[in-house]
C-alpha cells in the first residue's frame, strides 16, 4: 500500500501574535499526523514559515490599524482575499484555519465554506463585545471556533448555541505555551 496522501492545511495569520499561535499549531499538527506528510500554505510570518508554512504573501500586508490605513489599503486587501479564495477554492485544502484577523478571515472563510472547504477560526471573536447578533456572521463563516482560553466558551455557548456553531478549547494543541508567548509579546 502507498503512503497516505498529505494533509493539506491553509492558514492565514495577520499579525505577530497570530504568527506565534500558527507556528504552534503547525508543529502540533506535524506531530499528530506523522508519518503522514503535512503541507501548509497561506499567509504567515517568520515563526510559521520556520515550522513549514509556504507563505504566499508577506503577513505584514494584512496588518492594518486605525481607520485611514485600512481604507487606503482596501483595494490591496480585497485583491489578496480574492487571490486566496481563487487558489484555495480551486485546489481545496482539507482545512482552512483563520488565525485572529476576523475582519480579513471571516469573509474568506465564509466563501471557502460555501465551496466545501472545512473552516475554523482560532482566536474566538468576542461576539459579546461586538453585539451578540454578529455571531451569525461567524456561524456562516466557520465550522468551529477554537478558543484560546478556558473561560472563553463559558459566556459564548449561549450565543453560539443559537447557531449550532461549535466553540471549544479542547482541541488546542500547544495553546497554553502559545498563549503565554502571546501575553509576553503583548507586554513588550
Amino acid at each position: 500500500m502507498g503512503a497516505a496522501a498529505a494533509l493539506r492545511v491553509a492558514m492565514v495569520a495577520g499579525e505577530s501574535s497570530g504568527d506565534l499561535l500558527g507556528a504552534r499549531v503547525i508543529a502540533a499538527l506535524r506531530a499528530a499526523c506523522a508519518p503522514r506528510e503535512l503541507q501548509v500554505e497561506g499567509v504567515g510570518g517568520a515563526a510559521m514559515q520556520r515550522e513549514g508554512l509556504a507563505s504566499l504573501y508577506p503577513m505584514e500586508r494584512l496588518s492594518v490599524m486605525g481607520l485611514a490605513e485600512p481604507l487606503a489599503r482596501l483595494p490591496e486587501l480585497l485583491r489578496l482575499r480574492r487571490d486566496l479564495l481563487q487558489r484555495f477554492g480551486a485546489d481545496r485544502p482539507h482545512l482552512f484555519l483563520g488565525i485572529d484577523a476576523p475582519d480579513f478571515n471571516l469573509g474568506l472563510e465564509r466563501r471557502l465554506r460555501r465551496r466545501g472547504v472545512t473552516t475554523a477560526q482560532l482566536v474566538s471573536p468576542t461576539v459579546w463585545a461586538w453585539r451578540p447578533g454578529r455571531v451569525h456572521t461567524v456561524a456562516r463563516a466557520v465550522d468551529a471556533v477554537l478558543c484560546l482560553f478556558p473561560f472563553e466558551p463559558r459566556p459564548q455557548p449561549r450565543i453560539f448555541s443559537r447557531t449550532w456553531l461549535r466553540s471549544s478549547t479542547r482541541h488546542r494543541p500547544g495553546m497554553r505555551r502559545a498563549s503565554s508567548s502571546v501575553s509576553t509579546a503583548r507586554r513588550r
